[in-house]
């Protein structure tokens, strides 16, 4: 595996694996509790 530091470039990717995984793990949580958290 190879590390680099994330560019903005990568910014998109990964708040979708974030969202896909907080979709996949963390029921408790509202769509309004997940933008929320999109803004930060």
């Amino acid at each position: 595996m190879i590390y680099r530091k994330a560019n903005q470039k990568d910014y998109d990717t990964i708040l979708n694996i974030w969202e896909e995984s907080v979709l996949a793990t963390h029921h408790f949580l509202r769509d309004t509790d997940r933008e929320e958290f999109k803004k930060e």
